[in-house]
């Protein structure tokens, strides 16, 4: 009997986990000054009661929500003083809730300015094995340089490869109670075109390192990396703006900066079965067959992060 509860032990399949992710960048403008965080807050979109925690916080209770026919974007009657928002570390900020789901979210920030998908995928992992998302570019950068002692003097450089784009890690744990531990690891990172020319490239990167805990199904969003760039473009009279002492008469210099937010939803479910493997799937077609609705018949941009 031990042999064989033994065998029944080692025959038991392996819990796995599927993974739904969407990495968006969301352009900061005077509505969004003080980032998402504050500005879903003040609308108080996709805050829900104890749907997971993070570093031992629980979330708290939060009011019902109501839909705001006027503008189509959910709107909470009462305060929202006992919403769970939690603000993990500096610059890095942590929402969660059954309605943080991307195309609510990104309906939202659309609304009052630009939002782009960076990436979107949907994978499957073994429990307490690691997935890995890469998209991007492999970029060489010099590590050293010797001089060849010979008549030319040859100077010998060595060469080592850095991995850019969109780089995201997740290392799920599945807990007895159903909850999922997530190990995550976004970086997106590129090179700017004025660096590719040589091989000591300047690399503008963000990063983040995290651990939280969700309740199976549910989403998480992670927010506030923030960046900036600054910009600048002359505008002028061809020829008439090269005259000396004249030229700044005929043109101007205008400089500018922008501000992005890079988001992040995460939506682990737990596989145990086939059933579950078979429902993960059915939601997999139903996903990609929006994307088609929506290429074939210009739907709502609802559906157009799907």
């Amino acid at each position: 009997r031990i042999i064989e509860a033994t065998l029944v032990q080692i025959d038991e399949p392996q819990l796995q986990v599927a993974i739904d992710a969407t990495i968006a960048e969301v352009t900061l403008n005077n509505t969004l000054s003080y980032g998402v965080q504050t500005y879903l807050t003040s609308r108080s979109l996709g805050l829900k009661p104890n749907m997971g925690s993070f570093t031992g916080t629980q979330a708290t209770t939060a009011p019902a929500t109501t839909t705001d026919a006027a503008t189509g974007v959910a709107s909470v009657a009462g305060s929202v003083t006992n919403a769970f928002i939690n603000r993990a570390f500096p610059g890095f900020n942590f929402l969660v809730g059954s309605e943080t789901q991307p195309s609510f979210i990104l309906d939202a920030l659309h609304a009052v300015t630009s939002v782009k998908v960076l990436s979107n995928p949907s994978l499957v992992v073994i429990n307490n094995q690691t997935a890995t998302l890469q998209v991007g570019d492999v970029v060489p950068v010099s590590t050293g340089s010797a001089t060849v002692l010979t008549t030319s003097n040859t100077v010998v450089n060595t060469i080592d490869y850095r991995n850019t784009g969109i780089i995201l890690k997740v290392s799920p744990r599945v807990s007895v109670n159903g909850t999922v531990r997530l190990d995550i690891e976004q970086e997106i990172s590129n090179v700017p075109q004025s660096s590719t020319v040589n091989l000591t490239p300047t690399v503008s990167e963000r990063r983040v390192k995290s651990q939280i805990s969700v309740a199976n199904g549910q989403t998480v969003l992670l927010a506030g990396l923030i960046s900036e760039q600054q910009s600048g473009a002359r505008n002028a009279l061809p020829v008439l703006d090269q005259i000396p002492g004249l030229g700044d008469a005929f043109g101007h210099q205008s400089n500018g900066t922008q501000r992005t937010e890079l988001i992040i939803f995460i939506r682990p479910q737990i596989i145990r079965n086939g059933s579950d493997a078979q429902t993960v799937a059915e939601e997999l077609r139903s996903k990609l067959r929006g994307s088609i609705a929506t290429t074939t018949t210009n739907a709502p941009i609802t559906t157009s992060y799907h």
